[in-house]
């Protein structure tokens, strides 16, 4: 293919790309879309802001101090969830602990008396 169909199909895909890309009405600004993230990406996302703040430059440095709060903020939450989803894992696993060692039949746990 000549050179020149080649730039004008390029072209047209771009036009088409950016057409399929601009919904003005449903864009979201990145803290907007800070809660759907998964925790890996949150995770990337704020090592990836963190790093940028020490080392970046002044204009990556303003972007990440904007979404730091934010990101610690949603990172923050899911841990609380996820330590009291673990501390009520562990509490239903030591009730039942409990109740399996206790003793059921009344005695005092077992010993057994000579006759």
């Amino acid at each position: 293919m000549d050179p020149k169909r080649r730039l004008e199909r390029y072209a047209i895909s771009l036009a088409l790309l950016r057409e399929l890309l601009s919904f003005e009405d449903c864009t979201m600004t990145l803290i907007e879309r800070i809660p759907l993230l998964n925790d890996q990406e949150l995770v990337t996302l704020l090592a990836n802001a963190r790093r940028l703040d020490i080392v970046g430059t002044p204009a990556q440095r303003s972007g990440a101090a904007e979404v730091l709060p934010v990101l610690e903020l949603e990172a923050s939450k899911r841990r609380a969830v996820v330590l009291e989803a673990a501390t009520k894992k562990r509490s239903a696993t030591a009730a039942t602990r409990r109740k399996t060692a206790s003793p059921v039949d009344g005695t005092d746990g077992g010993t057994v008396e000579a006759a």
